[in-house]
């Protein structure tokens, strides 16, 4: 059996601590649905942004402004796989870091 990359860039998307991959060839994109900083405790979620074919596709991030939410990643060229870090920056009281929320 002989394998060979999709014929153009894919985007797959997954999660480093689940098996599902979201995979964008046409239409209407899935949803991964993150509920992690519902829960105290849950300060980072990981997520691999992969291309799954050939060439390259620019990755950009749209989020509305969060105080307490940082992206490690807005906007990257992804040729093989690169890593979206989510942070809490809310701190065990719900203060920001570094200072009060509200």
């Amino acid at each position: 059996m002989y394998v060979e990359p999709f014929g153009k860039p894919r985007l797959m998307v997954s999660r480093t601590d689940d098996d599902r991959i979201l995979v964008k060839n046409y239409g209407v994109c899935e949803s991964l649905e993150i509920r992690d900083f519902l829960y105290a405790g849950n300060r980072e979620v990981i997520i691999e942004v992969a291309n799954d074919g050939e060439g390259s596709f620019l990755c950009e991030i749209e989020a509305e402004p969060c105080k307490w939410l940082k992206l490690e990643m807005s906007s990257r060229e992804v040729k093989d796989q690169e890593i979206l870090k989510l942070i809490c920056c809310l701190g065990s009281s719900g203060e920001l870091s570094g200072g009060k929320s509200g």
